[in-house]
Formats: C-alpha cells, structure tokens, sequence
C-alpha cells in the first residue's frame, strides 16, 4: 500500500492536501490494564488533552511577547477609534492597576498573558501507523504486555463524521482540519505562533469597534490564549491545527496521527478492524481481546520475534479461530 501524501497549507493557498488510501491502517497501543480493557469492549474511543500529554511542547506555539506588545502599540496609534477603545478601558481599570497611561497599560495587562504557557483547547486521538516497533510497544503498551487496535482511515472518518452533525456552528472555521485525521509533522523548530495573535488582538478589537461592543482586556485575554474566535480570525484558523499537528524532531519513531475534534467531544465509538496481542500479553490480555475477537468478528493477530532476523523489529502474525477458542476455553 502506497504511503500517504500530507503537505501543510501555506499563507498564500491556506488549503491541505491529503492522499490517503481509505485502507490506510492506524494503530492505538493499549497498555492492558482494566480502563483500556473495558474500553475495548466498549468500543469506546477516548480522546485526550495536549496537557496531559508526555511531551512538554504538545500543542504549544512559540510566542515573542515583545513583537507581539509592540505590534498592538504601533496598531492603536495609527487609528483614533483604536485608541479611544483602549483608553476607554483604561479609564475603566486605572483605579485598580499601576500604569499611568496607555502604553504601561497594555504592558501590565497583556504581558503576562503572553507570556504563560497555553495549550490548544481541544480534543484529540492520537495514533501511529507503525505496529512493529519494539519502541512503541514498550513505551504505550506496558512493556509489550498490552495490546494494540488497528482502525482503518476511512474508518475513523466515519466516526468523525457521526459527530460532526452536533457541531454546524463550529465547521465554517476549521472545516479543513476539525474532524479528520492528519500525520504530525516532525520539526527541529517550535511553530511561531506571534504573528497569528497579533492578527486575533488586532481583528478583536476591530470587531468591537465595528458592533460598538462592551469589552473589558480580561475579555481579549482570555480568547487571545487560544486566539481562536470565529467571528475574527478564519482567514488564520489552519495555524492553530499546525501547533497541534508539530512536534520535536526527536519523536519522530511514534509515527504518529491524530484526529482532531473540539474539546467538549471527550469519546467516540468505533469497533476496531483488528487487534494486535503485544509479545508479553497476559493471560487475561489474551482472553478479553481473543473473546472481543470471536464474538464481533475482528481478526486478531499475535507479535512475535523472529530469532533469525538481525532487525530491531516485531513480526505478526494472525492467529486462527481454534487458536482463539483454545485462548478463552483455557481462561
């Protein structure tokens, strides 16, 4: 099967391209324990947060609070309606704060902001195309005591699909990347997000002055950490995706994929296209996975080592309906 073709979009096109063959297999390493156990049963899918996740720069852009501070001072100066907005605001908080004028304003309340850590406000399923790397199994599948579920691409479109209909305000500004799923890109360089909160304060303030709307600066703060709105920055929306989908260099042995989806999602239900036992499964790794297989028709596949090859690598291979029966009439 021919590999998948992804290109990022650029500034000038904005647009993804993706060839992918629906047959495509993605992979969920599972550690075996009673969660991922029952989950599977289930045909539950549960989805994770980039800020629980093990890598300290999941989902987080780089941002120069300097360029950014200054841009936002260079763009009220230029325009009175602008700054009248600020000032106003200004006038609201001086009595609580210790700037005297605009400028120290804008720094006290806005630095701070720019300068903690944010992570992106969504939901994701996180995968990888490779199923014989001894890496893999031994760091997400409990020392290869786990297992592995094999999804289809078009199949976890589908499930994206099933819950797209609950979402019809949310698709206009991330058609191109919410409910798919897309390779992450690995990088030596973290993406620099400045540009693209400068553009979110900038269009803010704009849709305020143009709808003459009651704003405080906590209310530009708090959409500016994720600097995705929809009334202000669609032109921009695929930059949020490209944090998301980057990462360092250095991960780049997961292979990995993830579906996107917004952040109230918190599971989907999908019933795997096979399933793969690790090296070391336990017994009762082996009997729930072996019976899930029998009852709802998913092959099942065991890893193995093979002792002749001089590659770090595993080897699978499909175990038989009597191997199966034999598994759980053992249990």
């Amino acid at each position: 099967m021919k590999e998948p073709e992804f290109t990022f979009p650029t500034e000038e096109s904005g647009t993804v391209t993706l060839n992918i063959d629906d047959e495509y297999p993605l992979f969920r390493y599972r550690d075996g324990k009673e969660n991922s156990l029952s989950a599977l049963v289930s045909n539950e899918f549960w989805l994770g947060k980039p800020i629980y996740y093990n890598d300290v720069f999941d989902s987080r852009g780089r941002t120069d609070s300097e360029y950014v501070l200054k841009g936002i001072k260079e763009y009220i100066s230029k325009n009175e309606s602008r700054y009248e907005l600020i000032k106003s605001l200004f006038e609201l908080d001086k009595e609580l704060i210790r700037a005297k004028d605009v400028n120290e304003y804008l720094e006290e309340t806005i630095t701070p902001v720019l300068n903690q850590p944010s992570f992106q406000d969504i939901s994701l399923g996180c995968l990888s195309s490779k199923i014989d790397s001894p890496l893999m199994w031994g760091h997400y599948s409990n020392n290869s005591n786990g297992f592995a579920i094999e999804y289809k691409y078009k199949t976890l479109i589908s499930a994206c699909e099933r819950v797209k209909k609950d979402f019809t305000d949310y698709l206009d500004l991330i058609s191109q990347f919410a409910f798919k799923v897309f390779p992450i890109n690995y990088t030596k360089s973290r993406y620099d997000q400045s540009d693209d909160i400068l553009d979110y304060y900038k269009d803010w303030i704009n849709y305020q002055i143009e709808n003459k709307g009651h704003i405080t600066i906590d209310s530009i703060n708090v959409h500016a950490q994720a600097y995705l709105d929809a009334q202000t920055i669609e032109k921009k929306n695929y930059n949020t995706w490209k944090v998301c989908l980057t990462k360092m260099k250095e991960w780049n042995y997961e292979y990995e994929w993830r579906m996107i989806l917004p952040s109230r999602v918190e599971k989907l239900i999908i019933k795997p296209d096979s399933l793969v036992l690790g090296l070391f499964a336990s017994p009762l790794v082996k009997y729930v996975v072996s019976e899930y297989g029998l009852k709802n028709n998913v092959p099942v596949y065991q890893m193995y080592e093979d002792m002749k090859s001089t590659d770090f690598i595993l080897k699978r291979r499909k175990l038989s309906v009597e191997e199966l029966n034999y598994i759980t009439e053992k249990k």
